[in-house]
């Protein structure tokens, strides 16, 4: 029983990795220069008006970066816009100015790190719809999945050590 209890608790804590690493999202994964960008709050676009987008942004998740080639990129509906980003504040606080027309885009940070998804707006033409922003399902799901699995190896891990040896 022991022996199937063990080769359970690997197979999962190895399925837990791998069903780990494809949630995760596809840019903090390449070559070390991934970074993490905080927005100050969820911006709201309507259309034809300018929308201030304040943001942090982290190499690795704890270094402030502040280069001067950062611009946020803006796609869809035939169109591809790029919005100068500039430093304000503390060291790696940035804040761009976006004017977009009604549509839906996906937007993204690049700079002099691997490309930064923000994900899709829908700009409407009243002040009444709002933009929508975050992971895709997948993502979410795949991190979800990992986690579940993850506090089930965890209870057959801790149930394993609470049985007694045989003596």
């Amino acid at each position: 029983m022991k022996r199937i209890l063990s080769l359970i608790g690997g197979a999962l804590a190895l399925l837990t990795a791998l069903v780990g690493l494809v949630g995760l999202p596809s840019s903090p994964a390449s070559a070390g220069s991934w970074v993490v960008v905080s927005l100050d709050e969820r911006p709201e676009f309507h259309a034809g008006e300018p929308t201030e987008v304040g943001f942090t942004v982290l190499r690795h998740g704890v270094t402030p970066e502040s280069s001067d080639d950062m611009a946020i990129v803006v796609t869809g509906d035939g169109v591809r816009e790029r919005f100068a980003v500039v430093p304000d504040g503390e060291d790696g606080h940035h804040v761009a100015t976006i004017t977009l027309g009604e549509g839906t885009y996906t937007w993204e940070l690049q700079g002099t790190f691997m490309p930064y998804e923000f994900g899709t707006l829908d700009v409407g033409g009243s002040p009444a719809s709002a933009a929508s922003w975050g992971w895709d399902v997948a993502q979410w799901g795949g991190v979800g999945v990992a986690a579940v699995l993850g506090l089930a190896g965890a209870q057959l891990l801790r149930r394993r050590r609470a049985v007694p040896a045989a003596a």
